[in-house]
């Protein structure tokens, strides 16, 4: 007797051949340089980042292949950033830099790449989707491996591993939910996914990257249902409660531990401060932000300062546009998809975390961010061509 396949076996058929089919789509290489893209670790030999060279590696891939869609947005986004990095490589030869200051060059190269890979990972000549889940499993290969004790740990206790400081675990993480639940489809692959991804969080131990998180969920919950106005007021009720939550509860639990590192970055936060004031209305530039405690340098410990002490005003202006306008999109009317405000929940975390993670932009996971916003506002390039060529028959 041959059995008939009820309608919830059929149905389970139709979600396994859709899973297969993404598995097939998956691009290997993509999804190499994507658990590559990760590392913070030095490269043998050369001193800088891994991570760095694989931006490197990912723009020479994507000019390999042709694209398949149009970003429109590109055609703003291209000159702002372009002429945004040529204010900070003049206000960095044009500034005597202190004895603690980063090559700046350097960093000017890393973010210089940063843009290029952004400005090219949406057009279609990477796959997103493989690069993502190659960063997830990066990120989910990293917990057992810091365990068991196979690589680096800088803050004993607190997960780092392949991304050296637990903070920078803890951004790479919550970042790293939105991305994944950006390009996998189906409740089950999600929450197996989301659940490495938020007990690497939690390992890390990133007080400010746990609360991002929570702060990114509940805009992924709330927006869909909210018009543009209660989005703003939505937004406005998470910077308040972040602010009670750092202050009332930053010392429960296994955070109970910290008033010798929290004095240590109340003393860091003044000295920033300080840097920041002196950095006036046009910044000192690139490699500046180094606060001087007692003769030793430390890194800033919230981004907007290491911006306004880099580019001052004018390069900030230009992250927040950037990040807020390409992926917020704080003046659209309607209520935003349920992908859009996943994507939007990621930038959250960013805005979060850039209160009290001192570099946050212009990082790989700030370029994930950005660059699935730009690929979802993206159009299939025969779509485009075609419009120009229309409107071109029409006005010629």
């Amino acid at each position: 007797m041959t059995a008939v396949a009820t309608p919830s076996h059929a149905r389970r058929g139709r979600m396994l051949r859709n899973h297969l089919a993404e598995v097939g789509r998956l691009r290997l290489l993509d999804l190499i340089l994507g658990m590559l893209l990760i590392v913070e670790m030095g490269m043998p030999g050369l001193g800088v980042p891994i991570n760095a060279v694989v931006l490197l590696a990912i723009m020479v891939l994507a000019l390999s292949r042709r694209p398949d869609r149009y970003i429109p947005a590109l055609e703003w986004l291209i000159p702002i950033m372009v002429l945004a990095l040529a204010y900070l490589a003049l206000m960095s030869v044009i500034v005597d830099q202190h004895d603690y200051a980063l090559d700046w060059k350097r960093r000017l190269i890393r973010m210089a790449l940063t843009v290029a890979a952004l400005c090219l990972m949406p057009t279609g000549r990477i796959h997103l989707r493989s690069l993502i889940l190659g960063m997830w499993g990066g990120l989910a290969a990293n917990i057992p491996a810091w365990l068991a004790g196979l690589n680096a740990d800088q803050y004993a206790g607190y997960l780092t591993g392949l991304l050296v400081d637990k903070n920078v675990a803890g951004l790479a993480y919550a970042v790293a939910v939105f991305a994944v639940l950006a390009v996998v489809k189906g409740r089950g692959p999600r929450v197996v996914l989301c659940s490495v991804l938020l007990a690497g969080l939690w390992l890390s131990g990133s007080r400010t990257s746990l609360a991002a998180c929570a702060a990114g969920l509940l805009w992924a919950l709330l927006a869909p249902h909210l018009h543009t106005i209660w989005r703003w007021a939505l937004g406005g009720v998470i910077y308040i409660a972040i602010q009670l939550v750092s202050e009332d509860f930053s010392r429960i639990g296994r955070f109970s531990d910290r008033v010798g590192s929290d004095l240590l970055r109340y003393r860091i936060d003044n000295a920033s401060l300080q840097a920041v004031h002196e950095a006036g209305f046009w910044g000192k530039g690139l490699g500046e932000a180094v606060a001087l405690i007692n003769g030793a340098g430390w890194f800033f410990h919230n981004s907007y300062w290491t911006a306004l002490v880099e580019g001052g005003w004018p390069w900030l202006t230009v992250l927040l546009l950037v990040t807020g306008v390409f992926v917020m999109r704080p003046f659209a009317s309607g209520h935003p998809t349920r992908q859009e405000a996943i994507i939007q929940a990621g930038a959250v975390v960013l805005f979060v975390c850039s209160s009290r993670l001192g570099e946050v932009f212009m990082t790989v996971y700030w370029m994930i961010i950005i660059a699935l916003a730009l690929a979802h506002w993206s159009v299939p390039r025969e779509e485009a061509d075609h419009g120009r060529a229309e409107l071109t028959w029409r006005t010629g």
